[in-house]
């Protein structure tokens, strides 16, 4: 199903986007609003809530948005999406995944509450490759400004900068070979 999924919208020029890792099917809190956590091992989570991720790691180059939910038995204290231990030990190492990957917005009430700067710097250090801020427009300068103000200070790991840099110019070669997307 994801195969076809992925096909179905490439063929018509459109990037395929897949959330919400890891998974909140049995989160209770809503992370637009609130801290949420999933109480769940790596093993468990291996069975069945990501099992879908997975299909998508190994048979696509398909995007992955990240939730700002904990994983209180990888990291108890920030969310998937800015979380060190959850993106680059696990999605990219573990994984392999060589793909883009975005984060929820970061307006959110589950990230926010760690704050913009902090959760901004920490998931571009993780390995995010896109921070997603929506419906509250004018946090955009913000984030700007405090990514910009690591970078300058040298608190932006340099090797995940280069990579990103690498995984993007491959995500745009997608939209430059399907000239009937609309971008």
């Amino acid at each position: 199903m994801i195969g076809i999924s992925i096909n179905g919208l490439e063929s018509q020029g459109m990037k395929a986007t897949f959330k919400h890792f890891p998974g909140i099917g049995q989160v209770v809190n809503n992370t637009h609003h609130f801290l949420a956590e999933l109480e769940l091992s790596v093993s468990e989570l291996n069975k069945h809530d990501w099992l879908p991720f997975k299909q998508i790691v190994e048979n696509s180059d398909a995007i992955i948005m990240l939730s700002h939910v904990i994983l209180t038995k990888v990291d108890r204290v920030n969310p998937v999406s800015f979380s060190y231990k959850v993106v680059k030990n696990i999605i990219r190492d573990a994984w392999q995944f060589k793909g883009v990957l975005i984060s929820d917005y970061l307006t959110m009430g589950a990230a926010d509450s760690h704050g913009l700067c902090n959760s901004s710097v920490n998931a571009l250090n993780a390995g995010i490759d896109l921070l997603l801020i929506s419906y509250n427009y004018e946090k955009i300068y913000d984030a700007m400004f405090c990514v910009n103000r690591a970078f300058e200070n040298g608190a932006l790991r340099s090797d995940m900068l280069v990579l990103r840099q690498k995984r993007l110019a491959q995500g745009l070669q997608f939209y430059r070979s399907h000239p009937t997307s609309a971008h």
